[in-house]
């Protein structure tokens, strides 16, 4: 009989994210040829583009999330609502409802024979498992209960990413808004910025391009087929040449990628007739999303979110009346984008940072010359997280306050991550009463943590917003961070908002966007739009001369209008995930929103292009992604679409890069255009909230193959080469990875990866071979993304994280004064006892049968040492004592095999108890009594130390009246369940298979 070493596959363990850098990408060079400069940006807005629940990219302070909720976990349960929101045009009502009810609903909205809504709570759970672990369970119960409107062209390329971004994170509802004014609506900005302007009439159908919108075309491209495809198999159906409407396209691909998202439409002009009936309900908990809009129409719908009412907000201690539906717009021109969110004059943010605040041990509060003010010091060696402003409370022993209630501080000033000074909150400053505060504190306090405090913030309403001059103070602080460059050059800021409210004029003027097939004509005609605006702002947004800071104007007119037309697919994918992002925070109350505008670009890619009228007839010839041939030339498309790029994991950001691939045409020019896909896992159901290519029947099969048949519904043509193998040292040049593939096979590598290592060793196949890099990777609602150009930049291994602070071992085995320490003492004692021991018992009794004793215990310790090989032996002999034991038994009977079984398991597993929790404790006790002191002269038993108690089970019989009844009873209630549990294990140890039953 062979020892069978348990794994750790019964215990639910939390898995500790790794493989993701936490370091900002560097700016490449521009020193390298044109062309190939021009492709790595290409490629690498597409990887910058993430799940919408994932952080984009760190644009400032107010984008960076983390995982964690603002509510303890263990006091909420991420479930299901428990309501379903119903939705008519007209009419908006929230009840409680059966499953059945439920599912005729969904039918209802639906409209037809479909698929009912799954309801299962633990399907749920499942599927959003990574969400609420990274937003936490009340911003998720928040999301699912939401209802979200979006207005924006059917065929928008941005309206479809914002709209999976949404289905995907589980939204309860998503009304679609119709245009119902034949594409034109009148223009009633004109009372908000200019009233010398003429009343105008805007044709909204112009102010979007479908031919040059790649993205839109391979998303409707991905529906039609799909649809198609569920017809033919599942209903028996044929496909028919009747047109459908890209709307009713849409409202089936979000049901599609999410089935307990509920999806309806309604008329805008029902939509405004809201503001004044204010007949949504503020359960509904709305966010309106408009996407790709004239100006003059994100400023009439956002009049209107202000006018109705949303849901009520909580603030410090009391329940504000209902505020104004969020609103958030999106919208793009060529490489230039721009998003806006309005929450109302009150916004209240529950969680500013997502961070759970650290428990930091204080060693001690003094007194200071000043009034009121006290002096924190922290232990040696403990860094706190706290700021000018911030609350803290301080907490006894564990986490109950003993004997420090009422110890609510304010930060007064931060002297250095050790020390800092407070003040009490709404207490008397007197001497006498801060003395007695600090010599309790002192007597009591071993920690102190910092209190989240919900935060109110006020915005101001689109048309305001728009009357504000961007160059100066009151306009400026209207805008967040983009680009360390960029965002801080107010000319500018100032060129680009002007550029977009001339778009609005030249599209309300000719009715169609501006056109380089006419050659200068719409470029001048453009410029002279733009500079009318450019009147509205002061002279103090640059230093030039007035001659030059035209010339500048003009030349950002013509980079603008050459190139708004069409819509480039990662920067759509990128200010999508942005706009999502910003209605998730609206939502949930969640994370700092952006106040108020964020303006992205990459004109870069426009420094080396001229758009000629040959460009625009090419453009209109591509068969694939026409809008990037209109926007960088037929050339640069041709080589991007003849590029063999190795896309290496199909997870969540990987499929977001074949989607956006697929967009562009990648992998679907000459001779050699493909796309390398390798990814060795299965999908989960847990993947389905986060990877778009993927549904519900894939779950189980390989992500790349599932993956190339996803990405072949966004484009067809797209030639892909999918693996299942590993890449790494490991596969000993095996498989399709070869010598000569990493030579030869590829010429660009897109890293989806989710560990450190694989990381590395891509790293190092790029540098061996002199081919690019590009690598993404998320942690929680975190993400970064790095470019790596051979011979311009740094290589991914060229610079590291920090390594996470080691544990010292003396910390775990006698002083740990953090959770974090006992558990991973826990896994330390598991994997010795249940996976090492037996393992070694295994690899060594067959030595030890062949060989004399004593050579093999020569053998043991010129391999192990002494010590090391003293302990192993005692370890061995007491596993295989054991085994030899129960060999004897079963030659007798099974039964009195189990028996002995149980019998040695459970006296083993009463022994370590005994051993951990009293023993050790009372000898280290012996060694430093509680009175001790150091060699220094100071208390032993101080500061991160702290004396610890032995602890023994004691039947109650045995307890005398002077003893704590309670205490021992739940001592003896732990001391069981240890003995039961590690018993068990114990005996599995020594089974082929488990035959015992809970109970036994």
């Amino acid at each position: 009989m062979m020892i069978e070493s348990s794994t750790m596959g019964r215990a639910h363990i939390v898995a500790i994210p790794v493989g993701m850098k936490n370091r900002s990408s560097r700016r490449t060079t521009r020193s390298l040829s044109t062309e190939k400069w021009i492709l790595c940006m290409i490629v690498s807005l597409s990887a910058c583009r993430l799940s919408a629940v994932h952080a984009t990219r760190s644009f400032s302070s107010s984008l960076i999330h983390t995982k964690t909720s603002f509510l303890p976990r263990q006091h909420v349960t991420a479930q299901t609502p428990s309501t379903i929101t119903h939705h008519h045009p007209l009419h908006s009502q929230t009840s409680s409802v059966s499953k059945t009810t439920r599912r005729q609903v969904w039918t209802d909205i639906r409209g037809g024979d479909v698929d009912p809504i799954d309801d299962d709570e633990d399907d749920d759970e499942e599927r959003y498992s990574r969400q609420v672990y990274a937003l936490g369970s009340r911003a998720h119960s928040l999301i699912r209960s939401s209802t979200i409107l979006l207005d924006g062209p059917p065929a928008s390329g941005l309206l479809w990413e914002c709209a999976k971004n949404m289905a995907l994170s589980g939204v309860g509802h998503m009304i679609l808004l119709k245009d119902d004014t034949n594409h034109e609506m009148p223009d009633e900005s004109t009372n908000h910025q200019d009233t010398t302007r003429e009343t105008r009439i805007v044709p909204q159908k112009a102010y979007h391009n479908e031919a040059l919108d790649d993205l839109g075309n391979a998303y409707k491209n991905a529906a039609r087929a799909e649809t198609e495809s569920s017809e033919n198999t599942n209903h028996g159906k044929k496909t028919t040449d009747e047109e459908v409407s890209d709307l009713e396209l849409l409202r089936e691909y979000i049901t599609r990628l999410n089935p307990s998202v509920q999806v309806s439409t309604m008329t805008r002009a029902e939509f405004l007739e809201l503001g004044e009936r204010q007949l949504l309900e503020a359960e509904t908990n709305p966010v309106f999303l408009c996407v790709d809009r004239p100006q003059s129409i994100q400023i009439l719908l956002n009049d209107a979110c202000r006018k109705i009412h949303g849901r009520a907000q909580i603030s410090d201690d009391e329940v504000e009346a209902p505020s104004m539906v969020p609103f958030v717009s999106v919208e793009t021109a060529g490489v230039y984008s721009r998003a806006f969110c309005d929450f109302g004059p009150s916004f209240v943010v529950a969680d500013e940072d997502g961070e759970t605040p650290k428990s930091t041990l204080v060693q001690q509060l003094e007194s200071t010359e000043e009034e009121g003010i006290l002096l924190v010091r922290c232990v040696e060696g403990e860094r706190h997280d706290v700021s000018r402003g911030d609350q803290i409370v301080f907490q006894g022993g564990g986490t109950q306050q003993s004997g420090c209630e009422g110890s609510e501080c304010q930060i007064v000033k931060v002297h250095t991550p050790t020390r800092f000074t407070i003040k009490r909150m709404g207490e008397s400053s007197d001497d006498s009463s801060v003395d007695a505060f600090m010599e309790e504190m002192n007597a009591n306090a071993k920690t102190f943590t910092r209190v989240k405090v919900p935060r109110k913030v006020s915005f101001i309403p689109l048309s305001q917003a728009f009357t504000k001059d961007p160059s100066q103070s009151e306009g400026s602080d209207l805008f967040a961070a983009s680009d360390l460059d960029k965002s801080f050059d107010l000319t500018r800021r100032c060129a680009v908002m002007a550029s977009f409210a001339s778009l609005d004029a030249f599209t309300a003027k000719y009715g169609r966007m501006p056109n380089s097939k006419s050659g200068n004509r719409d470029s001048k005609r453009f410029s002279r739009l733009l500079l009318k605006e450019k009147e509205r702002f002061s002279d103090n947004s640059s230093t030039c001369k007035e001659n030059e800071l035209d010339t500048e104007w003009n030349q950002f007119a013509s980079k603008f209008s050459r190139c708004c037309a069409a819509k480039l697919a990662p920067v759509q994918a990128l200010i999508g995930a942005i706009g999502s992002q910003e209605v998730l925070k609206a939502a949930s109350s969640l994370y700092n929103p952006i106040r108020q505008f964020l303006l992205f670009d990459s004109d870069e890619l426009l420094l080396h292009k001229q758009n000629t009228e040959s460009d625009v007839d090419d453009s209109e010839q591509f068969d694939s992604a026409p809008g990037l041939c209109y926007i960088l030339g037929r050339d640069i498309a041709e080589k991007f679409r003849s590029q063999r790029l190795f896309v290496v994991g199909s997870g969540a950001i990987g499929c977001e890069l074949l989607k956006n691939l697929a967009a562009m045409g990648a992998g679907t020019g000459g001779a050699n255009g493909a796309i390398i896909l390798t990814d060795m896992d299965t999908i989960e159901k847990s993947n389905l909230s986060r990877q778009l290519l993927f549904r519900d029947s894939d779950v189980g099969r390989f992500k790349a193959e599932a993956a190339r048949e996803g990405t072949h519904r966004f484009n067809p043509k797209m030639k892909i080469e999918a693996h299942a193998s590993k890449v790494g040292d490991d596969t000993g040049g095996q498989g399709p990875f070869t010598d000569t593939f990493w030579s030869d096979g590829f010429d660009v590598i897109l890293n989806a990866l989710d560990n450190i290592e694989a990381r590395l060793y891509m790293d190092s196949q790029c540098v061996a071979q002199r081919k690019g890099l590009i690598d993404a990777g998320t942690l929680g609602p975190k993400g970064n993304m790095q470019v790596v150009v051979p011979h311009k930049s740094e290589s991914y291994g060229s610079s590291s994280d920090p390594p996470e602070p080691a544990i010292p071992v003396c910390t775990l085995k006698n002083f740990p004064y953090e959770i974090s320490h006992t558990i991973q003492w826990a896994r330390d004692i598991f994997d010795g006892l249940f996976n090492r021991r037996p393992t070694q018992a295994n690899d060594n009794s067959k030595l030890l049968s062949e060989l004399d004793p004593i050579q093999f215990a020569k053998d043991l310790v010129h391999k192990l040492g002494d010590t090391a090989a003293i302990d192993a032996a005692i370890e061995m002999n007491e596993e295989l004592s054991m085994e030899n034991e129960l060999i004897t038994s079963s030659k007798v009977s099974g039964d009195l095999f189990l028996e002995r079984l149980r019998k040695l398991s459970l006296e083993w597993a009463a022994a370590l108890a005994d051993k951990l929790f009293r023993v050790s404790v009372e000898e280290l006790l012996e060694q430093h009594p509680v009175d001790s002191v150091d060699e220094d002269g100071e208390h032993f038993w101080s500061g991160t130390r702290s004396p610890p108690k032995a602890l023994r089970y004691k039947s109650p019989e045995a307890l005398d009246s002077s003893e704590d009844v309670v205490h021992q009873s739940l001592v003896n209630s732990h001391i069981l369940e240890f003995v039961k549990t590690v018993a068990r294990l114990r005996a599995e140890t020594f089974l082929a298979e488990s035959i015992l039953s809970e109970s036994e």
